[in-house]
């Protein structure tokens, strides 16, 4: 399903094509999967629960603390995409899709509130943000959010995963220049 998506899109992806790329019948698909979109929200969780594997392992792994976590988030975005690029691939499609599917929507709208909730916990440790009012903290994660996303999607959209090492290291000069400036605010 991963390879329908990424190489034809939605409009591809059927019963039918699954079971073909599969090499069995459509019945044993059906058995499993009553259409396109219950293939495409099983892949959703799987995609968020992968990214979170790889951010949450980063995490573990640094000595980082307070807002310098942040860093860290985006290191495990790009060990993932390193690792697994077809996975991360989806992610384009299913921020495509999402207004296309209300279950859908309502996943990656759950998903982005909690990645975002993340990042602000991260955030009020920090001396200088914790008081922070909350309108300027909510404009710095989304500063933040928007930021570490668009390398995301840049990467997987121009499919540029041979940079990822440079990706990497402008998305965290970007994070220090955005947080920098924030706590001049």
């Amino acid at each position: 399903s991963i390879s329908i998506l990424n190489r034809h899109g939605y409009g591809a992806l059927c019963l039918t094509s699954v079971a073909s790329a599969l090499g069995v019948s459509k019945q044993r698909i059906s058995y499993h999967y009553t259409d396109p979109e219950t293939i495409i929200l099983q892949l959703a969780d799987k995609w968020s629960k992968t990214g979170q594997l790889y951010t949450l392992k980063a995490l573990a792994s640094t000595e980082l603390s307070g807002m310098e976590k942040i860093y860290t988030i985006a290191d495990g975005m790009f060990d993932w995409m390193e690792a697994d690029q077809d996975l991360s691939k989806l992610g384009l499609i299913l921020y495509q899709l999402a207004p296309q599917i209300k279950k859908l929507n309502k996943f990656m709208t759950d998903a982005r509130i909690a990645g975002r909730s993340r990042m602000k916990s991260f955030l009020i440790l920090n001396e200088n943000l914790k008081n922070k009012a909350p309108e300027i903290l909510e404009r710095i994660v989304t500063s933040i959010h928007s930021h570490m996303y668009g390398h995301f999607f840049y990467v997987v959209a121009m499919n540029d995963f041979s940079h990822l090492q440079q990706h990497r290291e402008n998305c965290r000069t970007g994070f220090k220049v955005l947080l920098l400036n924030h706590l001049k605010l």
